[in-house]
């Protein structure tokens, strides 16, 4: 079975590879519906109750997380990275190499190979090697090739220029900030709760007195607003992927969406001048009239419309968006002309 095309949406794509990854790799993928989702349900509550911490040496951790856990991960970077190459297109030329600490089974290289023409030299390090082993299987039946492994349980100094760092879902595993820095490139994703969502934004303050541009999602290099109220937090969300291989397992989790916080952060791209906003919040529903927050500025703002306005926009969380040029400010607001 050969992969499809690149131009794919994430159910189409993460449908067409685990297809493929169920034939190849048949002992991760119980015909039993029931036994699957208890091996699922077990990995889930592993990483809830015992302290995140994971169990790769086990066979029924390693089908729960390939499962589930991995597609979902694949999806969150994907959309992260996409929206970063939206900000930035020509980001693909600026990384020479990536390092992706805490790697795990390394979802981060499947959709970088889905989205890049070619994969930049890649090294996964975690600090487990049944992790590692995994990964090898997993990328060996995709045809992905040239992925160097390490053990490492810190992040080592870059020496090279042009590296990535890639950090997916690692900085909430408590490991220290001590090297970051000394990339050229750092590409963050973390769990879109309020804590550790703050704490990317204080990161992203002590990035740009490092010298950093931030490329994506914030629009400018200015003093993140959120940072002013302790009930503020910034992140994204996308529907949760529909998998074939999961529809008759019947999981209990209730939501629809995957949610995340993420950062991409450069030394060497300097960030284009844009007039686009990011859409960071909800719609909010107020006396005749209608606001959504926006990432513009150092100051804390609202897209907003009158209830009579002859047009009602249909963007989301997370869109990159031109403003209409009929708006005029009001207070935080910039209000859509109801004409």
């Amino acid at each position: 079975m050969e992969l499809k095309s690149k131009d794919e949406d994430t159910n189409q794509r993460l449908n067409s590879l685990f297809s493929l990854l169920s034939e190849k790799l048949p002992e991760f993928f119980p015909k039993t519906p029931v036994k699957l989702r208890e091996m699922i349900l077990k990995t889930s509550d592993q990483f809830l109750f015992k302290e995140n911490k994971s169990q790769w040496n086990e066979h029924w951790f390693q089908t729960g997380y390939l499962n589930y856990f991995m597609p979902m991960q694949y999806a969150r970077i994907l959309k992260a990275l996409k929206m970063c190459l939206e900000a930035y297109p020509e980001l693909e030329s600026e990384i020479s190499s990536v390092l992706d600490f805490g790697s795990g089974p390394g979802p981060s290289a499947i959709a970088f190979n889905d989205l890049f023409k070619k994969l930049p030299a890649w090294t996964n390090t975690d600090i487990n090697k049944n992790s590692h082993n995994l990964a090898k299987e997993v990328y060996s039946s995709l045809n992905i090739k040239h992925v160097d492994f390490k053990i490492a349980d810190q992040i080592p100094a870059s020496k090279v220029s042009k590296e990535l760092l890639l950090l997916s879902y690692s900085l909430c595993e408590g490991i220290a900030e001590e090297n970051i820095f000394t990339y050229d490139h750092v590409f963050i994703l973390e769990p879109s709760t309020k804590e550790q969502s703050r704490n990317l934004i204080k990161l992203r303050q002590k990035a740009l007195d490092h010298g950093y541009q931030v490329i994506a999602p914030c629009t400018h290099c200015e003093t993140c607003p959120m940072l002013e109220r302790k009930s503020d937090w910034c992140h994204d969300r996308l529907t949760k992927p529909e998998l074939v291989h999961l529809k008759e397992v019947k999981l209990p989790f209730s939501d629809k969406n995957l949610n995340y916080s993420y950062l991409f952060l450069s030394k060497t791209i300097k960030k284009i001048e844009t007039d686009k906003v990011r859409v960071i919040g909800d719609f909010l529903k107020e006396k005749g009239k209608t606001k959504i927050a926006i990432c513009k500025s150092k100051d804390r703002q609202f897209l907003s419309w009158l209830k009579r306005s002859k047009h009602t926009p249909t963007f989301s969380r997370g869109d990159l968006i031109s403003l209409p040029s009929n708006t005029l400010i009001k207070g935080q607001e910039i209000r859509i002309s109801a004409d």
